[in-house]
């Protein structure tokens, strides 16, 4: 690669102070794991995630902590699943850090937050300490496991349930159905009010996928509107599908 001189694939706290250590005594950089630059390379795992929160100042004070690495799921077109194996931080770890916290306002991440088998354990400490939880991002086929959330955000990406099938998404149409009434009819906010909007990510221009799709898509949400007992606002946030490295689908 032209613009860089190494690239890690993996975890890179334990690589970086290998490397600016190699550098400094002239040792080949190359031969560090997780360090690619030409050729095969044997991933940099973490066996256990750091257990640092990270406050960030710019706008508004926010301490976010990360609570898993990896991901469970296998979408064909997701680099994380692919490079990263699946861990999470222990509940006792990050409970100690959210009282920890310097902030009021706590954001606990992961590429897929509510994966992590202590979910509800972790935002039920959040809202007993008084914090704001900035958590939204949720997978659609896990909503059920939710009673109450701020706000929400999901990934559907595929328009046709065919495509979502052969990226590794597992919602068919009627499943699709079935979580976007659930969002409407049943879920409430941390404050009890009813949920009134979402936001849904799609990827466009999957390969095969085309206008047949899209009057899929807008005939499925066609029978949510239908079936709705209140007005739900969805904000469709859509991507161009590009071929990550490393993936299925860059193949």
């Amino acid at each position: 690669l032209p613009w860089f001189n190494y690239c890690v694939i993996g975890d890179g706290e334990a690589c970086a102070p290998q490397i600016l250590n190699a550098i400094e005594s002239g040792e080949d950089v190359e031969k560090i794991t997780g360090v690619w630059k030409d050729g095969p390379c044997i991933n940099s795992v973490e066996p256990q995630i750091p257990v640092d929160p990270y406050t960030e100042n710019r706008c508004k004070k926010i301490t976010r902590i990360e609570i898993a690495r990896g991901c469970l799921s296998r979408c064909a077109f997701c680099q994380v699943s692919h490079t990263k194996p699946y861990r999470e931080m222990k509940l006792d770890d990050v409970i100690r850090l959210l009282n920890m916290s310097e902030t009021k306002t706590i954001s606990v991440f992961a590429p897929n937050r509510c994966a992590h088998s202590k979910i509800h354990e972790i935002d039920a400490e959040i809202t007993r300490l008084g914090y704001k939880n900035m958590g939204s991002d949720v997978k659609l086929d896990q909503i059920k496991k939710f009673e109450r959330l701020d706000s929400v955000r999901f990934g559907v990406e595929g328009f046709s349930e065919a495509i979502r099938k052969k990226i590794g998404k597992v919602t068919t149409n009627e499943k699709l159905i079935d979580q976007l009434l659930y969002v409407s009819n049943d879920l409430k906010t941390l404050q009890g009010n009813d949920t009134n909007s979402a936001t849904m990510y799609m990827i466009g221009d999957f390969p095969g996928e085309g206008q047949a799709a899209i009057s899929e898509f807008w005939d499925t949400l066609s029978i949510v509107d239908s079936r709705l007992k209140r007005r739900l606002t969805l904000f469709l946030s859509v991507s161009s599908f590009v071929p990550a490295p490393l993936t299925p689908m860059a193949r």
